[in-house]
């Protein structure tokens, strides 16, 4: 039996998880927010500060699978101010 099995019950609907990244050597930092919008959808909104673009990807999920069923992408230029705004105003998280 595989050690993996999607477990429902376990699932955090409407959590977010926000980390920051970069390079091995601290640079190019970025804001990472992971969103559980649903059981088997998931949205992942990438910041980095003073870049004129954002990217925003969304995810169902095939959990028999543990893998992506569908993958929708997405870079956003102008729109990118307000985009994080309105992604971070979901999340109810401080705006750094």
């Amino acid at each position: 039996m595989s050690p993996l099995r999607y477990q429902p019950e376990k699932v955090a609907v409407e959590t977010a998880y926000v980390y920051e990244k970069s390079n091995v050597d601290g640079s190019h930092k970025s804001d990472i927010a992971q969103y559980v919008s649903s059981k088997d959808s998931l949205e992942a909104f990438k910041w980095t500060e003073c870049e004129s673009e954002a990217t925003l990807v969304t995810a169902k999920m095939d959990w028999n699978c543990f893998s992506v069923r569908e993958l929708s992408p997405g870079r956003f230029g102008q729109m990118a101010r307000e985009l994080r705004l309105r992604f971070w105003t979901k999340l109810k998280t401080p705006i750094r």
